[in-house]
């Protein structure tokens, strides 16, 4: 991806971030420490490859919009009443597919990668809590919204389809594994890949 490179659908974007991370994995030495991890990484980028067009085509055109990647309590600044009153960490601030800014795990606490079993529970009951809020801040800003998109709807859909743990898997070096096998590649076959399957796909 080029520095001065605008894209003007999600396609394109998420087809380069597929390409980031072949790319990853050819140039970086550790990407890979043994064989069994190395097919396992293969699988996972070869199948979020194919099925992304489940995900993207037939997707209405949304604007790209600005949001913060490193969004969590080290970056905020708060008032005593628990108002943000400044960011820091802006060299992370970035425009991404509007379908994109539904990954609410940042307001957990933990790491992208614990989202699985048991904790899927305890996030959702914080993911559920945000959502009540940030409808409510929406909704008083409605005849305001911008194209008039309700980005709480947007968020709402994106979880509700699954295309969440899509962009949080393309989006995720340590997590894209686990991600995918958990949630992304369970949506079509409902049980672990076995070794020999990851073989006949890698």
């Amino acid at each position: 991806m080029d520095r001065d490179q605008t894209y003007t659908t999600s396609e394109s974007y998420i087809s380069d971030l597929l390409t980031y991370h072949d790319l990853r994995f050819l140039h970086q030495p550790n990407a890979v420490n043994n064989g069994d991890g190395g097919r396992e990484l293969i699988v996972s980028k070869t199948m979020l490859r194919a099925t992304g067009h489940h995900y993207l085509l037939g997707a209405p055109k949304r604007p790209f919009v600005l949001g913060l990647t490193d969004l969590h309590q080290s970056n905020l600044f708060v008032d005593e009443d628990w108002n943000i009153k400044y960011l820091i960490g802006l060299k992370w601030v970035c425009s991404l597919p509007i379908e994109m800014r539904g990954a609410l795990y940042c307001l957990w606490g933990h790491d992208l990668d614990d989202i699985i079993g048991a904790n899927l529970e305890e996030y959702v009951i914080v993911r559920d809590e945000y959502m009540r809020i940030f409808e409510g801040k929406e909704e008083a800003l409605s005849p305001k919204l911008q194209y008039g998109l309700s980005l709480a709807q947007v968020t709402q859909s994106v979880w509700e389809k699954g295309w969440v743990w899509y962009c949080l898997s393309l989006t995720s070096v340590n997590g894209m594994c686990i991600l995918f096998d958990q949630y992304v590649c369970r949506k079509y076959h409902p049980f672990p890949l076995t070794k020999e399957m990851d073989t006949v796909v890698s």
